[in-house]
């Protein structure tokens, strides 16, 4: 049934056409959230089985309504032509313009996560009504200026300023957009860094031999797990002891299982897949470590909820944590995608257990202080109101 309820002149669709769990879904979902329990809000995702336990039916909880993205549209949204992109983004903004209706006297904000050349379409065309926030979060990766920056440029400089802003989670991504993926004019792009709802301090106590190392994360190649095993190797050859868990599905979770075995260290190394206790995973863990190749977030959802939690963090340095946590002294790095530097850095955690008791204690203030979801919801509602006066 068309969705055509709701009482405010302002209404909400958070769009996330990804599908599995990841940091961009959460961080949807977690603005979502949040603007649901004042405002009318529509979560619009694929919904498969992971994000249906992990989002869809916690919304529905809170009494919100949620849109799902159909394979056909979410597979060619996120392919390589070009010409697929744009063609489902036009039946997307179709599906929106049939499910989200819209009184008189309302007005629409869509804010979505998409690539521009299929983000173009849901904004180029929008009227007074509408009003769209896209957020660029995945261009860490970038070694170069993407083949398609001319198009994209020409595209999102089309769309007035009145119906479309960017967001991005850090300076660095904001440099990657303007020079590698479109040339938009600065005073669009607003940063704003990662936000959760701050979670309580873990009970203090003393960590015993061998430490627990952990990860969270999807186990893929943006996440540098050959670098994860590869270290443990390593750490263990050079006579350390430690136990190893990684947290979390994704492609290559199998293939990893096996190289485990092959490498001789399952003894000490675990991938053990999707879990739904975040916080009792990390409770049981003496050191949270970021495995990764590249980061969009500043820092990372599995960062702050370590930092909030109390945990010591063992960090690669890359660009935009480095941006939000580099000059603060609360957590120990090592360089990213250089498997020597992170044994280096198992057991630079096994000396001084008092001062990664100082940096855990460091790292929550400051999560309190910038890492919050109120902070970051704050941020967000401003551009809204901005744009919205510039358009009435």
């Amino acid at each position: 049934m068309p969705e055509n309820e709701g009482s405010g002149v302002l209404r909400y669709l958070y769009l996330c056409p990804f599908p599995g769990l990841g940091g961009t879904q959460e961080y949807t979902f977690t603005l979502a959230r949040k603007m649901a329990a004042k405002h009318s809000v529509i979560l619009a995702m694929p919904f498969d089985d992971l994000q249906k336990r992990q989002f869809e039916g916690p919304f529905h909880a809170l009494g919100g309504k949620t849109l799902s993205v159909p394979p056909d549209l979410y597979e060619p949204l996120n392919g390589r032509s070009y010409i697929g992109r744009i063609s489902a983004a036009w039946r997307l903004r179709r599906l929106i313009g049939e499910r989200v209706l819209l009184r008189p006297s309302e007005r629409l904000v869509v804010h979505t996560s998409m690539n521009p050349l299929a983000f173009a379409p849901l904004a180029i065309a929008a009227g007074k009504e509408r009003v769209f926030v896209n957020v660029f979060h995945d261009f860490g990766n970038l070694q170069r200026r993407s083949i398609s920056f001319l198009p994209n440029t020409i595209v999102l400089n089309l769309l007035s300023c009145r119906s479309c802003a960017f967001v991005v989670p850090s300076a660095y991504i904001a440099d990657e957009l303007v020079t590698k993926v479109a040339a938009v004019g600065r005073d669009r792009i607003h940063v704003i860094h990662t936000g959760i709802d701050p979670l309580p301090p873990r009970p203090k106590r003393r960590a015993e031999p061998p430490l627990k190392f952990g990860m969270i994360g999807r186990v893929a190649e943006a996440k540098a797990p050959d670098v994860w095993i590869a270290a443990i190797r390593m750490f263990l050859a050079d006579g350390g002891h430690g136990e190893f868990h990684w947290f979390g599905q994704g492609p290559d979770l199998e293939a990893c299982k096996r190289e485990v075995k092959r490498a001789g260290i399952g003894h000490a190394a675990f991938f053990h897949g999707y879990v739904d206790d975040v916080r009792r995973v990390l409770d049981d863990l003496d050191v949270f470590v970021l495995s990764s190749r590249w980061e969009g977030g500043c820092p990372p959802f599995s960062v702050v909820e370590a930092m909030f939690r109390g945990l010591p963090c063992l960090l690669p340095t890359l660009p935009s944590i480095m941006e939000a946590l580099g000059k603060e002294n609360c957590a120990l790095f090592y360089d990213a995608g250089n498997p020597a530097s992170l044994a280096h850095g198992f057991a630079a955690a096994l000396i001084d257990q008092e001062r990664l008791t100082r940096l855990a204690d460091a790292a929550r203030r400051l999560a309190l202080s910038n890492h919050s979801a109120d902070c970051a919801l704050a941020a967000t509602t401003k551009i809204y109101d901005m744009m919205l006066r510039s358009g009435s």
